[in-house]
């Protein structure tokens, strides 16, 4: 059965991505080889985040309370340990990078082709897909210091804008810099 969904991955990859619809559907491929097949989605876990997030409408569950306690975690330790202002445009877009690495980690492992990775416009047109797929599905929690994360917009392929709502109602807007924020090339 996962050689089945790897070679339907590969030939959906082999036509190029173009479509929304091609997003979400090598995501779900993804997500069910991971939580089916590999078991090994602990190895993945901004891919597993992403591969679930694709497919709801939001996220409000043990996954998204991990995800928002990271980003917790990082928000509040900014100031303290790097020193930089909470306005950076590199926080919430540290994720997108990982994702590109998870994909090409699990893509070689299965032996896809990497081009779709490999390939910066590629990535590009594939990932701004993805974001299109999950703009305004909230990351939501009940508890912690923020309470809803959430892609909100992008106004073009530089200006990826990410939002955060705080427990005292306060909210928190980031916004992309340049493609750099998101676009790495030396991922190796």
């Amino acid at each position: 059965m996962k050689n089945i969904i790897i070679k339907k991955i590969s030939k959906e990859i082999s036509k190029n991505v173009f479509t929304e619809p091609q997003v979400i559907y090598i995501l779900v491929l993804i997500r069910k080889i991971l939580k089916e097949h590999d078991h090994s989605y602990k190895n993945y876990p901004i891919l597993s985040f992403f591969c679930d997030w694709s497919v709801h409408a939001q996220m409000d569950r043990v996954a998204a309370k991990k995800m928002l306690d990271i980003v917790q975690d990082f928000y509040r330790g900014l100031d303290r340990y790097l020193g930089i202002r909470k306005n950076t445009s590199f926080f919430p877009f540290v994720m997108l990078i990982v994702l590109r690495k998870e994909l090409k980690l699990f893509f070689s492992r299965n032996n896809l082709p990497l081009m779709l990775i490999d390939d910066d416009k590629k990535w590009e047109r594939f990932l701004f897909l993805i974001l299109r797929v999950i703009i305004d599905c909230p990351l939501i929690s009940n508890s912690g210091y923020i309470r809803e994360g959430r892609f909100i917009n992008f106004k073009h392929k530089k200006n990826i804008i990410f939002k955060l709502k705080l427990r005292d109602g306060n909210t928190q807007t980031f916004i992309s810099k340049n493609k750099n924020d998101f676009i790495k090339t030396d991922i190796d």
